[in-house]
Order: structure tokens, then C-alpha cells, then sequence
């Protein structure tokens, strides 16, 4: 009976080391570590799929990244405001403050709802087609002569800060009438914006100019 129980040790022993011996792989065959639990030679996808238990547990595969599905947005442009609320023409204003413009631009964002580079602001200023026409007609018959003058840039500073903007101008207008002010705001991908803001500019007498 000792013999026999002898034998059977020695046969298990002999069949867990082949177990052992055959399941390990090449050096060069071994995952890299995280695929199935520690390394050695017991780290091998075929060991750890029979024998789970000597592998620990598998480290999970990282999750893929949602896909981006939003619109991709323009710049927009906003906050337009001016002072003073009723400016005049300069001829006729002492103090010659004109009038002061302010607006803010901001980008718009990509697939992912990330914000685009600003990458530029641009500011044109003219007289409306109506007001030109109603200094050559109304007001030439009471001021002969009369012709549009144009205007002039007392100060102008245009900051931008990654995704925002801001313009601030100090316009000086000789003459009366509404004055057009449009902003075009371009992003880092191509795509711009634009908007025209009215401002008019009045006569001492009174008058006021709706063309």
C-alpha cells in the first residue's frame, strides 16, 4: 500500500510539472503586461482562459471614446452698445466727442464641443446709401453745397484672448446721418461671422435723421 501511494505522488508530480513546462511560452510570445495578469510564465492568453485562477484577474480594456456628433458653430458677435446716446457731428460739437463703440466676439466650437481660436476682427464704418442721398438732396437745399465729409478714427484698440475678443473705437463723424458699423470676426478653422450696428448722429438744430 506505501509503494502504491508512493507511485501515485510521483506520477501527479510528474504530470503538474509538464503542465507546467508545456504551457510556457517563448519569451517572445509573453503579452505585454495588463493583458491577462501578472507576468511569467504563467502569463499566457491560453493558461489564463483554462486556468483563470492562476492569472488573477484581467485588467478590462479602456473604454473607446464617445463619438463627437455636435454642429460645428460660427463666431458670434454681441454686446453692442455706444456712447453717447445721441451723438452730433463734430462741426457743431465744442467738446468734439463723437461718439464711442463697443462689441465683443467669441468663436464658435468644433464636433466636440470644444472652442475654436479667434483669429481676427474687422471693423468698416460708412455712411447708409439713405443718408448720403439726404445730404445731397434735403440738406444741400438748406446748406448749399452740403456733401458727405466722412469721419474720422480718434482711438481704436482690438484685444484678443484665445476663443473672445473685444473692439472699443472712438469714431469723430462730420456728418449727420446713420452710420453703419460692421464687424466681421473670423476662427481658427476658416469660418467667419458678420454684423452690421447702426448708430446715428444727429444736427444741433434738432433735426432728426431717419433715412
Amino acid at each position: 500500500m506505501k509503494r502504491f501511494a508512493y507511485a501515485a505522488m510521483v506520477a501527479l508530480a510528474l504530470a503538474f510539472g509538464w503542465v507546467l513546462l508545456t504551457s510556457q511560452p517563448a519569451a517572445a510570445s509573453i503579452p505585454p503586461p495588463g493583458r491577462c495578469g501578472p507576468g511569467g510564465i504563467l502569463c499566457d492568453p491560453g493558461v489564463c482562459e483554462r486556468y483563470p485562477w492562476l492569472c488573477g484577474t484581467p485588467t478590462p480594456a479602456p473604454a473607446p471614446a464617445p463619438a463627437c456628433n455636435e454642429d460645428v458653430t460660427k463666431p458670434t458677435i454681441y454686446g453692442f452698445t455706444y456712447e453717447p446716446n445721441y451723438p452730433v457731428v463734430v462741426g457743431q460739437d465744442l467738446k468734439r466727442r463723437g461718439f464711442i463703440f463697443r462689441v465683443k466676439a467669441k468663436a464658435g466650437h468644433d464636433e466636440c464641443g470644444d472652442p475654436f481660436d479667434l483669429t481676427g476682427i474687422k471693423v468698416e464704418i460708412s455712411l447708409s446709401a439713405d443718408s448720403v442721398n439726404w445730404i445731397l438732396t434735403d440738406l444741400a437745399k438748406r446748406y448749399p453745397g452740403a456733401r458727405p465729409l466722412g469721419y474720422a478714427i480718434q482711438d481704436r484698440k482690438v484685444t484678443i484672448n484665445g476663443s473672445e475678443g473685444n473692439v472699443r473705437m472712438h469714431v469723430l463723424p462730420y456728418d449727420p446721418g446713420v452710420y453703419l458699423i460692421q464687424i466681421t470676426a473670423r476662427q481658427s478653422n476658416g469660418m467667419k461671422k458678420k454684423r452690421t450696428f447702426r448708430v446715428p448722429v444727429y444736427l444741433l438744430e434738432g433735426t432728426l435723421i431717419e433715412p
